[in-house]
């Protein structure tokens, strides 16, 4: 009995060890997320601002649509979750513009000839090629398709 009662003492003095230790790495697991999170945020600002700079017709332009957008999502009573996707989406929903050429986003886009609407609606894998590649390689759209659905 002697040994069992001091194993005990053991193991429960080891499971309060590791547990203050895991309870430490949490803490700071958390600090290090949210860290994170602040540069991605941060990030995302960054770009938002590089493609308002092209066009300075649309400052705040995708600020304003995040605002708008996540009161939206909130007001509707999505989750937390969902309403950070929608948000960094909003953020970053002129990202395509970045690729464009000047002359298309120096003018209203009422005044577009035909040929300059067209490079303004397309997407950067079209300006870049990259989506015949993404066709072509077997199984890209369908993990792509997933990876902008599920939010990753």
């Amino acid at each position: 009995m002697k040994n069992s009662k001091k194993w005990s003492v053991e193991l429960e003095l080891y499971v309060q060890q590791h547990t203050i230790d895991l309870t430490k790495q949490n803490k700071e697991q958390k600090k290090l997320n949210l860290k994170l999170k602040k540069n991605v945020s941060e990030i995302l600002r960054s770009l938002s601002s590089l493609i308002e700079l092209r066009n300075g017709s649309t400052r705040n332009h995708s600020n304003n649509v995040a605002i708008l957008s996540t009161a939206i999502a909130e007001e509707i009573g999505l989750t937390a979750p969902e309403i950070e996707m929608i948000s960094t989406a909003s953020q970053l929903h002129d990202i395509g513009m970045i690729g464009a050429p000047d002359i298309v986003l120096l003018k209203n886009v009422g005044e577009l000839s035909p040929d300059e609407m067209t490079e303004y609606v397309k997407t950067p894998g079209e300006r870049t090629g990259c989506d015949r590649l993404a066709s072509k390689t077997s199984g890209a759209q369908a993990f792509l398709s997933g990876t902008i659905t599920n939010g990753i």
